[in-house]
């Protein structure tokens, strides 16, 4: 039955706020859609305010409740904000899922295209995972290498900012944070390999940088009760860019399920699974 599954972690049913950040096609809306039957209300963000329209209609549809937010993930005070509206319209968030996509990139981009300035959240001294305040200092290697791409903007200092402005809900209602990772963050010969010819480099440091703070915050925010996990998925999703043939037996609803368990679970020994 609908939500029947649920432990609910003592929350009411009808209370439970996801936030699915980064939505689209592919592994996102399944997210959703796993988490809207459970009972969970919907809070979809992205930057295209027509494709989160056409989602949230969809998801009422099928009985669940979606709102969308037109947001840029990788600007750390538009997502302090929205998770803030995401409180006020909705309630306490229970569930965090972390999911925005980069343009790759390859080894003959330029600077413009591999380099932009690190968001002060994941630069400069070293910070605490909560409520540190900001600095422009900027250390000996930012002055070679000022930061990444905007896909690490948004994957490391966005998260880093949703995380810490979800943080009191998440702890009040025993949540998780659930990030969605890549097998391009791995360090094995294949992984590298498979970025450089892809061509998809970027996307292979913002991931591995991405799986290391999932590992942070996953020792870090257990104190507050906080759950945080990544789902590392190994191949190509059925249906999307990454399987332009449709050959792929890895579909997102399997994907989906993973973070559901992870969810469900809290497994304080588990912070990331295989999914292939």
């Amino acid at each position: 039955s609908r939500a029947g599954s649920d432990i609910s972690h003592g929350m009411p049913l009808q209370s439970r706020v996801a936030i699915i950040a980064g939505y689209g096609t592919g592994i996102s809306a399944a997210v959703a859609r796993k988490f809207g039957t459970e009972g969970f209300k919907l809070a979809l963000l992205a930057r295209t305010r027509s494709r989160l329209d056409t989602a949230a209609a969809e998801l009422a549809e099928a009985g669940i409740t979606a709102k969308g937010y037109s947001v840029d993930l990788s600007n750390s005070a538009a997502v302090t904000a929205v998770v803030a509206a995401v409180h006020s319209d909705l309630g306490p968030i229970n569930v965090l899922h972390w999911n925005p996509f980069g343009k790759p990139a390859g080894v003959n981009s330029t600077r413009d295209e591999l380099v932009a300035d690190f968001d002060t959240a994941v630069t400069g001294k070293p910070q605490g995972l909560i409520k540190e305040e900001p600095t422009e200092q900027r250390t000996m290697a930012t002055s070679y290498i000022t930061g990444l791409t905007y896909t690490c903007r948004s994957w490391l200092a966005g998260l880093l900012s949703a995380v810490q402005a979800a943080q009191k809900d998440l702890k009040a209602t025993r949540g998780s944070v659930l990030v969605t990772g890549g097998g391009f963050s791995l360090e094995n010969d294949y992984m590298v390999q498979l970025a450089v010819d892809w061509p998809a480099i970027n996307l292979a440091i913002a991931k591995a940088g991405q799986r290391k703070l999932v590992h942070i915050l996953s020792k870090g925010l257990r104190k507050d009760g906080i759950y945080a996990a990544e789902v590392t998925v190994l191949g190509a999703v059925k249906g999307t860019l990454a399987d332009p043939e449709g050959k792929s037996e890895l579909t997102a609803e399997s994907i989906a399920v993973e973070f559901w368990a992870l969810h469900q679970k809290q497994d304080p020994k588990v912070w990331f699974v295989y999914k292939d």
